[in-house]
Formats: C-alpha cells, structure tokens, sequence
C-alpha cells in the first residue's frame, strides 16, 4: 500500500477531485492510503438533498461552501481541525467488501491512543456516546473506496449551526436523510493528541492490516487532472444541486390574515410543480402567481428570479406584489457553492 498525503488545508472541492482522479487511477496505483484536510465547508452524501440536511444562512454567514461526493452517507462538516483519510483497494471478489473490516484500522488507531472507539451499525466511529468520524463508501469496477473524517480539534458550534435544516420547511425526498449523533473532537477526549500523531497511528494500524506504506507525493498529472475536474464537477451547480434526488418541499403560513400553504416538487434541483392552497380570496390567483414565478426555477435561486418576473407597475402595498415578499421570506435559501481557481 502507497501512503499519499496531500498537506496542509485546501479547498473541499480540490482535495475531492484529487480524491476520485487516484481513485479512477487505482489499478495503475495499487492500493492507497490517503490524508487530506480541508478549509471550511459542508460534504454532503452523494444522494442528498441539500436543503435537508443544512442551514444555508449558517453557511452563507460563516462563507462555508456546500460540496457533493461521489460517496453516498450522510451530510458533515470540514475544517482545519479535521483529518480526512481514504482507503482505496481493488476489490476483486464479488460484492461489497464491508466496511467494517475495512475501518478496523481506524478503530484500532484510536485505540492505541487511548479511545475506547468502536464502530457503529452504520460504520461510523463512536467514542463512548459521541460520535467522532464518519464514514462512507463508492465502489466502481473492481475498486472500492472507503472514506471518513475525523474530528480532531474542529469548530464544533459551527458544525452544529451548519448541520441544522430550517425548521419551518418540511422536506420529503428519496434522498438518504443524515442520522444525528452528539459529537465530540478527539482532542477533548485525550488532550494529547495531534494531527500528526493521529497521522502516524492510523499508518501503524493500516501497516499492520495490509503490509508495509510507502509515502510518495500526488504526480503532478494527478494533480492537473484534479484541478480540472473540480472546476467541470465538484464547483458546479449541477452537481452540487442539480444531482440531488427528487423531493417535496412544503411551508405554512398567514398572508394577509388567512392560512396559506405552498407545496413545490423539485426534479434535478429545479421546481417542477407549485402548488399553494390557501382560505384566502382568490387562492387561484395566487397559484397563478405563484406557479407563474416558481416553475423551472432552480432551487435557491428563485426568490431572486421572482423579481424579474414582477411588472414595474407593482407597488410594494399590491396583493400581487405583498405575495411575491410572501413566498420569497419562505422559499429555500441560496447555498454557497465553492468558487475561485482551483
């Protein structure tokens, strides 16, 4: 097994894509072991919807951009403070290798750090009662990636604050909901730990299970290949948002003294139905409006795209108008996409 450590911390978007171009490159490689932590940001599973798993004003406000793996599991939170590790390996019998065999040699890391870790039914790795790395696997032709991240020292409230949907929408979709665990950082379990110890003992455990590491650094062909792969996949809205799984996503409220619902389907991350049901009068005005400003919107954008389709003669004291500010206060927030060059 080769160890390929990709340094200090770097974009989610980056560290992702050199993540999958090793991955496509596995049977030229062999089997890989690979470090990496990243700046700020929200991971979400490869079959989410944002929206359920995530406040977009706590990632808006701490510029925490949201990003898709091609892993499926549940949403988490990246910083400095975390420590990323991959296993990649040909997986030449048929099925699925489990992974908890696969992540014994993180148990065991922690172990011989003093954790009494274990892993969970669902292969995340529990500490007691906390919850301190989650895990997920890809498996593709004959290879198999399994991946987590652990909470070393990371910004814990952020995380909180990050990893909670709005309350006010009912979101329903075919997507993987994340399960919720209370958390706790490595370092405020043993105090002793250091990346670069946690580092060491996770290369210790993994020499035991699969024969001697051999560090090398990522090729710069790998590195090129990733920097544009994160620029066509992993910083695009189409991947981020439009891969998600078709949902249903509902709010209740009062406009202008009578109850009012809004109900919009979402396919591929655009609103493809709206439906508002209303004991104001006129409600099938209001579904006109609405359907009329809503449909073939992109999801988190189209508060914004409501003002284009609003006529200069509205005035702010309109029904027409006074409902536009209904819908956009209620519609789903916008969510930070990782920009820049990559």
């Amino acid at each position: 097994m080769q160890l390929i450590d990709f340094g200090g911390p770097c974009s989610a978007a980056l560290n992702l894509a050199r993540e999958e171009s090793l991955f496509s490159r596995l049977e030229r490689t062999g089997a890989l072991m690979v470090f990496y932590v990243n700046t700020a940001a929200v991971v979400i599973g490869r079959n989410q919807m944002p929206w359920a798993e995530v406040r977009p004003d706590a990632l808006a406000s701490g510029a925490v951009p949201l990003v898709r793996r091609m892993s499926g599991g549940g949403a988490v939170y990246h910083d400095p403070g975390n420590l990323n590790y991959a296993l990649m390996m040909p997986a030449a019998a048929p099925g699925r290798p489990r992974a908890a065999t696969i992540l014994q040699p993180v148990v065991r890391a922690l172990h011989s750090l003093g954790l009494p870790a274990r892993l969970s039914a669902r292969n995340a790795v529990f500490v007691g009662r906390h919850k301190v790395s989650g895990t997920a696997q890809f498996m593709t032709s004959g290879r198999i990636l399994t991946h987590g991240t652990l909470l070393v020292d990371a910004d814990l409230k952020r995380l909180a604050g990050c990893l909670e949907p709005d309350p006010a929408l009912q979101i329903r979709s075919r997507g993987r909901p994340s399960v919720v665990s209370p958390v706790a950082n490595l370092r405020d379990l043993q105090p002793a730990i250091t990346m670069a110890g946690l580092r060491q003992a996770l290369v210790n455990a993994c020499t035991g299970a699969n024969g001697p590491i051999t560090a090398r650094p990522l090729s710069p062909a790998v590195d090129k290949a990733a920097r544009l792969l994160a620029r066509e996949k992993y910083q695009t809205w189409e991947w981020n948002i439009g891969r998600s799984p078709p949902g249903r996503i509902t709010w209740e409220g009062n406009f202008k003294g009578a109850a009012c619902r809004c109900r919009l389907e979402v396919r591929r991350g655009r609103i493809t139905q709206v439906q508002v049901d209303s004991s104001a009068q006129r409600p099938d005005q209001l579904q006109r409006w609405a359907a009329n400003w809503l449909h073939g919107r992109r999801l988190g954008e189209a508060a914004t795209e409501t003002r284009k389709r609003i006529t200069h003669a509205d005035t702010p004291d309109d029904t027409r108008a006074a409902f536009r500010h209904w819908l956009e206060s209620r519609l789903p927030k916008p969510l930070p996409l990782p920009g820049g060059n990559a």
